[in-house]
């Protein structure tokens, strides 16, 4: 009778035994399996980690080598930069001395300065060029004039809007467009008021 019971529960729970056996099989899989491996296969682990961590070491220096000389470009590039700005704040403020002394001359030669040059003896700390128009300019004249009259031309004293006709002092375009014999004329006067 217990063959019959044993029958009889084995014929009424064949999914039941199922379910155990899946439980079984579940639990012995979350088990941690207890394999050893052989010595060559750890070695040949432990030796291709070691070329890793080799590749990544080189490929790190490579990075930072990299990262060097990027930071040293851009350095020479800041470098670079800042010696054109220099150098193209130099060049502007150059071509503004250059303006302002042309036109410091031109201005003294209207004014009757025999010598342009000589306007600066006369102090020019007010006189500023601006829109290509000098300021200050009138009173320093007159204090030169004051000081030493013997810097400016009798005739060209005080007339700064002579052209060509009748005064000493006349620009390079005006003087190309007199014929030969007035450029000698005109010559001839100017070596006459240099006399000493």
């Amino acid at each position: 009778m217990s063959d019959e019971l044993n029958n009889t529960n084995a014929g009424q729970n064949p999914a039941g035994e199922q379910e155990a056996q899946n439980n079984g099989g579940r639990q012995e899989a979350d088990k941690p399996e207890n394999k050893t491996f052989s010595r060559e296969y750890v070695e040949d682990l432990r030796e291709e980690a070691k070329k890793y961590r080799l590749k990544l070491r080189e490929l790190e220096q490579q990075l930072e080598q990299q990262k060097q000389k990027e930071l040293e470009e851009q350095k020479k590039y800041q470098e670079l930069y800042e010696k054109t700005k220099k150098e193209l704040e130099e060049l502007k403020e150059q071509q503004e001395l250059a303006a302002f002394n042309k036109a410091l001359r031109d201005y003294a030669a209207k004014a009757g300065l025999r010598n342009p040059d000589d306007i600066r003896l006369a102090n020019l700390e007010n006189v500023k060029l601006e829109n290509g128009e000098l300021t200050g300019i009138d009173s320093v004249i007159e204090q030169l004039r004051k000081e030493r009259p013997y810097l400016f031309s009798e005739q060209g004293a005080g007339d700064n809007t002579k052209g060509s006709e009748g005064s000493d002092n006349i620009n390079p375009d005006d003087f190309s467009k007199l014929s030969p014999e007035q450029r000698e004329a005109l010559l001839r006067k100017a070596a006459e008021n240099f006399k000493i």
